[in-house]
């Protein structure tokens, strides 16, 4: 049995909603908003988090499962803002839509300000994934095949955290109900203030994850040694 937990904030005309799931198996869920308004849901990427949609929330719940949302609605319009409306065993079906690409590993072409100076801005991927002028430039080699940096999806996907990161902290640095107001329309609203610290923590994950793998590859690349004269003698 999946039990929920609802809890209602409201600031500056919008009323942010927090849910708490908890279930002792492995059950799929539908959970249903139910205030009249619009429900504004997290974002990744520009697009709906994963299991979001305009009616509300479906995913896997095992154990304690934490979610928010925010509406303008005025959460007396409802004796609950949200609540269960399917649950079922869990499915191993994937989803694997282009909104889940792109919340996942985000838009294919890098933001212009991650290309480094000097690189014409037509040797970027286009956004069907054509490659125009330099293709040397975009994959980031010094035309002998050798690499030169990190690849143009590591630079704008660490450029993209290195925004997400001044975003919160202006956040966090705002001493006046002015700088707040500025703060939080930089990032597009109120709803979009709770999706921000979920992504900073996925984002915080995805780094240390990246670095352990990054020193292990240097450890790698450092201690093998390719014998290069003998390998050329005997080909």
């Amino acid at each position: 049995m999946v039990s929920l937990d609802c809890h209602t904030t409201t600031a500056g005309g919008v009323t942010l909603v927090t849910l708490r799931l908890e279930s002792e198996a492995a059950t799929h869920v539908r959970v249903a908003h139910r205030l009249d308004g619009a429900l504004w849901p997290p974002r990744r990427q520009g697009v709906p988090a994963a299991g979001w949609d305009k009616n509300g929330f479906e995913g896997v719940v095992d154990g304690t499962l934490a979610l928010g949302y925010a509406t303008p609605a005025d959460p007396d319009t409802a004796e609950q803002p949200a609540r269960i409306v399917e649950t079922r065993p869990p499915s191993d079906d994937g989803d694997l839509s282009p909104e889940t690409l792109i919340r996942e590993f985000g838009a294919g072409t890098p933001p212009r300000d991650a290309v480094s100076p000097g690189v014409p801005a037509t040797t970027v991927a286009d956004v069907d994934g054509t490659e125009t002028g330099s293709e040397s430039a975009v994959r980031g080699d010094d035309g002998g095949g050798r690499r030169e940096g990190p690849p143009p999806a590591v630079t704008a996907w660490l450029a993209a955290v290195e925004r997400r990161l001044g975003d919160a902290e202006n956040l966090a640095s705002a001493t006046s109900l002015d700088d707040a107001t500025a703060a939080v329309a930089g990032v597009g609203g109120a709803e979009e203030v709770q999706s921000l610290q979920e992504q900073l923590a996925a984002d915080g994950e995805a780094l240390r994850a990246l670095a352990r793998e990054c020193d292990e590859l240097a450890d790698r690349a450092e201690a093998v040694e390719v014998p290069v004269e003998t390998l050329a003698r005997l080909a």
